[in-house]
């Protein structure tokens, strides 16, 4: 039979048995209550070490009055075709679509223009690719972006505040994106979002979030031809050599249409084949990604974000630097001439 005999107490001592039951007992509970202490100070202790050196970020206000709306600026999708405004209830008086959307891109290009006039950009950090990047961009040309990116009117005789801006621009972690486009990356992205515009009016009549806004660019839509044929005299606008530094207020583009109010110049047609003349256009991370079937043919290489930038956050400043907040009108809407379906 096998015998189990007793282990001496001073061979332990002496290094000859190195557990024993009772010992590892004794030495898991001691390490759990060495975690346990341990724990206990290092996490206060990170936060302390962390609050010392980064200050906690303040919560913005949202009654902060950025700036006053005289008017009832409406919101839109599509032209003729949505019904979504609380103000502008009847789809006829808005032919172009709505001048909230039109609003947004305008403001943004020109709250862009006012950051970076004169200035050589250089992105490197790209997080739609996840890659380095550095792109040297002397100046944006154009802002495109989609009508679902905008959720409500601006209501007349009223303070605007920093909450109406972000409840009518609500995708707070959207970044300004800035790629090199073509002409026929241009053409791309418009069809693209129609083409998702169009698919999603059987689900949802009402809200057709990829129909298209720009800014420094207009078209003509006609929504009764096939896929590739709908956009149609798509137009640049090209500053003149004399440029305009005066702020607009959101109102009539000064001369003619330039789309941010802030410059002096002239509408250049552009070829949809055409893939070697370069533009920068502005958009918003989410389009930039390729949602709603916008920018799918721009290489990863050419998007770039600006990481200090917020879609809306970049709305709100141009808002905070005018003194009035005026709704476009009809000759400054991106979309020019308009041909509904047929059943509406």
């Amino acid at each position: 039979p096998t015998m189990v005999t007793a282990v001496p107490e001073e061979e332990f001592m002496q290094g000859k048995y190195i557990f024993s039951r009772r010992g590892i007992i004794f030495l898991v509970a001691g390490f759990l209550v060495l975690l346990g202490i341990a724990l206990g100070v290092a996490i206060p202790l990170s936060r302390r070490i962390s609050g010392s050196t980064t200050a906690p970020e303040k919560e913005p206000d949202l009654s902060e009055v950025l700036t006053y709306a005289p008017e009832a600026i409406c919101y839109s999708h599509i032209p003729l075709m949505t019904d979504l405004s609380r103000v502008c209830t009847d789809p006829s008086t808005l032919p172009k679509g709505g001048p909230f959307c039109q609003l947004v891109n305008d403001g943004i290009l020109a709250q862009l223009h006012h950051v970076y006039r004169g200035q050589l950009l250089v992105l490197q950090e790209d997080d739609v690719s996840g890659r380095q990047v550095d792109i040297n961009i002397p100046k944006v040309d154009m802002v495109i972006t989609n009508a679902g990116a905008q959720r409500g009117d601006i209501l007349p005789n009223t303070n605007v505040t920093l909450g109406t801006i972000q409840e009518n621009l609500p995708f707070l972690s959207n970044r300004v994106v800035l790629l090199e486009v073509s002409p026929y990356d241009i053409h791309q992205s418009l069809e693209g979002g129609l083409n998702y515009t169009l698919q999603t009016i059987p689900i949802k009549v009402s809200f057709s979030a990829g129909y298209p806004y720009a800014a420094n660019l207009r078209f003509d839509i006609d929504l009764t031809q096939p896929y590739g044929q709908r956009v149609s005299n798509m137009e640049v606008w090209r500053e003149s050599e004399n440029e305009n530094d005066d702020k607009g207020t959101g109102g009539d583009a000064e001369n003619d249409g330039g789309g941010d109010g802030m410059s002096a110049g002239s509408w250049a047609l552009l070829n949809p084949t055409d893939t070697t003349t370069k533009y920068v256009s502005a958009t918003n991370s989410y389009l930039a990604r390729g949602g709603d079937q916008y920018f799918r043919t721009v290489p990863e290489e050419a998007k770039a974000v600006l990481s200090d930038h917020g879609f809306t956050d970049t709305f709100a400043e141009y808002c905070r630097s005018v003194d009035m907040l005026l709704g476009q009108d009809l000759e400054s809407m991106s979309t020019q001439e308009f041909v509904p379906l047929e059943e509406y």
